[in-house]
């Protein structure tokens, strides 16, 4: 698989993601007992937009279509 600037751009962007979701979700699991549900609820949401973020990443990278 050829390495292009594209594809370097979009690993650059996946680890970047990939450092979010996990801080992301490490404060939802601490938060738990102190957040509301709607905190919860955003912070959920939150996560899941960077996941699809970080999968079209991914697909980017390893040159599939989007």
């Amino acid at each position: 698989m050829e390495d292009t600037p594209d594809k370097r751009a979009a690993h650059i962007e996946r680890v970047e993601l990939d450092r979010q979701i996990e801080e992301l979700t490490a404060k939802l699991v601490a938060d738990k007992p102190m957040s509301t549900i709607t905190e919860h609820h955003d912070g959920l949401m939150a996560l899941h937009k960077l996941q699809r973020e970080r999968r079209a990443a991914f697909r980017r990278e390893n040159g599939y279509p989007p």
